[in-house]
């Protein structure tokens, strides 16, 4: 369980995640740590939000439909100004040691392990949003 009084995350996040439930799971926490949410389906509808989109971080579950997180994460790394880097967290429930080397070969920043916690979740958006000190 959460505590009531974590201070809250004002934040905007892209969430691309293709199943319903995990969604709506997701959704529900981020928005009770006070963060803004898109969500998305796909890859491809991830890089599309990211292009118009004005986001604080990115969690993405690697495979999805249409274009997978690995390729969308590409993409959004080669279109990326310089000195704008999102950071990009991989969601998935297969952690593998070759999915760690897919993770890092596409650019993702770090990722969580499905199911992840609440807590993970939280203290992970802490750690890449520049809210705590490692």
């Amino acid at each position: 369980m959460v505590k009531k009084n974590l201070p809250k995350i004002s934040a905007d996040i892209l969430l691309a995640e293709d199943s319903v439930v995990n969604q709506e799971v997701v959704i529900a926490t981020l928005e009770f740590f006070g963060c803004n949410v898109d969500t998305v389906d796909n890859g491809k509808r991830a890089v599309q939000s990211w292009e118009v989109g004005t986001y604080d971080l990115i969690l993405m579950d690697c495979l999805m439909p249409e274009m997978d997180g690995f390729e969308a994460t590409r993409k959004i790394r080669s279109r990326e100004q310089q000195g704008n880097r999102i950071p990009i967290i991989a969601i998935s429930g297969h952690n593998s040691d070759d999915m760690q080397v897919q993770m890092e070969s596409a650019g993702m920043d770090d990722s969580l392990g499905k199911p992840f916690t609440t807590e993970e979740l939280y203290e992970m958006l802490r750690r890449w949003l520049g809210l705590v000190k490692e």
